[in-house]
């Protein structure tokens, strides 16, 4: 199975902004207090007067970012308003040229661009196996079904769950009109298996991230050099006025993905079915 990786859009974000860093000025902060147009963080105390001025900041827990309007006294001043007010305690980050949005489509272009030649693992415990009944919808979100099992025993106290792995000849999966169906072999003795859980075990396409907690699914160093190679060359045309460090960025970046691009595929397992178009 692919692994997920204990990397999340923060994080991804956060190594991506800190590469251009090198570039833009890019911090991040606490809020000391704020409201719905103005954050401030003594932090800021050095920075003169109107510096962060057109910059974007970043408030995750609102997810809501804004231009700077003005600038002074340790204080941002947000165009336009929030819709909520900035507290005590609240992350932000503030970057001189790179909006969010921008690096969020950047992160989501880096997963899409394998999603069609890797998977990753998903499992899911929805379902229950009925009496006489032998046609299941399969759940959602899967590209492959590898495995069949179901809950021999329900762990109490120190104990744990026990399942049974039910024979692949006694399954199958079905692409019918209406989804895939997952149908049970109606000549074999479920006697035992009904009223139980039923446990899938299959394969998915890596999906967007579109929350700041769930881990990618994707090798966070492609994610993150992708990003950078694209992000890269939109300032590397010589429109920006620093143009060669956006090339040499770029270079590096796209040196780092020819390197890792043989690394990003992962087959569907031994006897898997198909559930839809990966």
């Amino acid at each position: 199975m692919t692994n997920i990786y204990n990397f999340t859009r923060r994080d991804l974000r956060r190594q991506i902004m800190r590469f251009l860093s090198q570039v833009e000025d890019y911090r991040t902060g606490q809020a000391t207090s704020g409201g719905f147009i103005s954050l401030a963080d003594t932090q800021m105390a050095a920075d003169a007067a109107n510096y962060w001025v057109g910059a974007q900041v970043y408030i995750p827990t609102l997810n809501a970012q804004r231009r700077v309007g003005s600038f002074a006294s340790s204080t941002l001043y947000f165009v336009p308003t929030l819709a909520a007010a900035v507290v005590s305690g609240y992350d932000y980050e503030i970057c001189k040229d790179f909006r969010i949005e921008e690096v969020h489509d950047a992160i989501d272009r880096a997963i899409m661009e394998v999603s069609h030649v890797m998977l990753t693992s998903r499992v899911d415990t929805t379902l229950t196996k009925r009496a006489d009944e032998y046609r299941y919808s399969v759940p959602s979100g899967f590209a492959y079904l590898a495995e069949v099992w179901y809950k021999d025993y329900t762990g109490t106290g120190d104990s744990y769950d026990r399942w049974e792995e039910v024979d692949p000849i006694h399954w199958d999966v079905l692409l019918e009109a209406s989804g895939p169906i997952l149908v049970l072999n109606h000549d074999y003795d479920w006697t035992d298996v009904n009223s139980k859980a039923l446990r899938l075990v299959g394969q998915t396409p890596p999906l967007r991230l579109s929350d700041e907690t769930t881990n990618v699914a994707v090798n966070p160093e492609w994610v993150i050099q992708h990003a950078l190679m694209n992000l890269s060359a939109k300032r590397a045309s010589g429109s920006d006025d620093r143009p060669d460090q956006y090339q040499r960025m770029h270079m590096l970046a796209r040196q780092a993905i020819e390197r890792l691009r043989p690394l990003m595929y992962s087959p569907p397992l031994p006897g898997s079915r198909r559930v839809m178009e990966t």
